[in-house]
């Protein structure tokens, strides 16, 4: 009887004790990551059915070409971006409201992000000219409407840009509903102006329009959320951040994704680009329908990477940070999988 009363009480205790912890702990990252799962879900759900709706009701030459103009705001945010946004995601995390390190990294953020859209908005702006000239399907649109998607991929950096703040504060809330409201109101739109109007009625231009004037709306409304947000702040001494130090530290983590955001959006959209070059528009509308279930996948597990890189910002003890790093990349192991298969059985 000693020998249990040694051995198996105290593990009993630890267990129960450990379980306890562990249900406190998950309590809580669920109530931070429902808001963000619910985001990404209506982001996904929202932009899937104004797809299908555009499938079933416009003609495949005029879905085709909306895709390629998509597909150009997407390498356009992408590119402009570099990375800044989820730098600013992770090194700006912060419990205390301290309003200096709110402004520093908004400092040093915005003009590495302006260098960033003057350079490599240029590039890419001389890249897609080139393919206009040379494409097979591409140059059948209008260039005036390839420089509104462009303003359009301009529009979407913007407010990923405010909304990296707003998830650097913990304002998940305010983040996961601005996320979620410029594809929500392109696709009431879109069905509202279907459901009057004949398919006929429709061509390019009404579709960039939309999706213009929902993330026009978007960034402004996501603006001045963050300046709400950031008159409630307050100035606190803090000797963990190096103001000085911050815009070399922005960079230290923008180079490295400059380099893969390139590297993957070319990857994510060469399918549609090589469509729009040598193929017709039955191959690039087939295609980006097969792309959107791919999508799906990750947009599941980007809330979870996200959020488990601010909980490691926040912690002060490289050790400890080291050691959670590991426990996540270990628990990341068995989370894809599930994703992946429970997507799979539903899809």
């Amino acid at each position: 009887m000693k020998s249990i009363n040694i051995f198996h009480i105290p593990f009993s205790i630890d267990f129960l004790n450990f379980s306890q912890k562990s249900l406190e702990h998950l309590k809580k990252h669920v109530n931070n990551l429902f808001p963000l799962w619910s985001s990404y879900g209506l982001v996904s759900i929202s932009n899937a059915l104004s797809m299908l709706i555009l499938v079933a009701k416009l003609p495949q030459n005029i879905f085709a070409a909306y895709i390629i103009t998509q597909t150009i705001s997407f390498l356009v945010n992408a590119w402009t971006d570099s990375g800044v946004s989820a730098g600013i995601q992770v090194l700006s995390s912060q419990e205390h409201n301290n309003k200096k390190v709110f402004e520093a990294y908004k400092k040093a953020g915005t003009a590495l992000s302006l260098k960033l859209i003057l350079v490599m908005g240029c590039i890419l702006w001389g890249l897609i000219f080139s393919f206009h000239l040379k494409g097979n399907f591409f140059e059948k649109i209008p260039f005036v409407f390839i420089n509104l998607s462009f303003l359009v991929g301009l529009f979407q950096n913007r407010q990923s840009f405010c909304l990296a703040f707003l998830y650097g504060l913990g304002r998940f809330h305010y983040y996961s509903w601005l996320q979620a409201f410029s594809p929500l109101l392109r696709f009431f739109l879109l069905a509202i102006l279907l459901f009057f109007f004949n398919s006929s009625f429709f061509n390019l231009s009404y579709l960039i329009g939309i999706d213009l004037l929902s993330y026009g709306i978007g960034w402004m409304i996501c603006g001045y959320s963050l300046n709400i947000v950031q008159k409630h702040l307050i100035n606190i001494t803090d000797s963990f951040h190096n103001y000085v130090y911050i815009p070399k530290e922005l960079w230290r983590f923008v180079f490295p994704s400059l380099q893969a955001g390139i590297l993957l959006s070319l990857a994510h959209t060469s399918g549609i680009l090589f469509g729009a070059l040598f193929a017709t528009s039955t191959v690039v509308a087939i295609y980006s329908l097969f792309q959107k279930l791919n999508q799906i996948v990750m947009l599941a597990i980007g809330p979870i990477n996200n959020y488990l890189c601010r909980r490691l910002r926040l912690m002060q003890k490289s050790n400890e940070r080291f050691r959670k790093s590991n426990r996540y990349l270990f628990m990341l192991l068995f989370l894809y999988p599930f994703f992946f298969f429970f997507f799979i059985l539903f899809i």
